[in-house]
């Protein structure tokens, strides 16, 4: 299969009072540039309901509008509304952008008193959300890409 969505997973291992968290991180690469650096995290909203998704810039000089432009993407948002990430960092450069996503399931816990081990588990909704999530951005970022490249003409 060539152009499609290719997924790296590593570990983030977090240590806590007598015991630790290991999380599933999520990464993949796509091909929209930009000429400075950037970053931004997303965010759903909403209390006990998700109403939508906002964007937060990180670091850099645009990030503000791609955030703006990441969360007002009626694609990305719809998709985005089932996953249930812990984090989601989208991060561009001259090279390229990537997104990191992690995820509540895919994480494994141990503690010590009393000892246990607990595999929390990746749902099939939730590897398809996941999917469906980093597909939408990648063409929300080539959209935006597009965008910077011939601006639209102001009246």
């Amino acid at each position: 299969m060539t152009g499609g969505l290719v997924l790296n997973v590593a570990s983030r291992a977090e240590k806590r009072f007598l015991g630790r968290t290991e999380t599933a991180v999520f990464e993949t690469h796509y091909g929209a540039s930009a000429d400075d650096a950037w970053s931004v995290e997303l965010k759903h909203t909403g209390g006990l309901k998700r109403t939508g998704i906002k964007g937060r810039a990180a670091s850099g000089e645009r990030a503000e509008q791609i955030a703006e432009f990441l969360a007002g993407d009626e694609g990305l948002m719809a998709a985005a509304l089932p996953l249930d990430f812990t984090r989601f960092e989208v991060r561009g450069d001259h090279t390229g952008s990537m997104a990191r996503v992690e995820l509540m399931g895919a994480s494994h816990v141990a503690i010590a008193l009393p000892p246990m081990r607990s595999y929390v588990r990746l749902y099939d909704d939730q590897r398809e959300a996941l999917l469906s999530t980093l597909a939408e951005l990648g063409r929300a970022l080539d959209d935006l890409a597009t965008r910077i490249e011939s601006p639209e003409p102001s009246d």
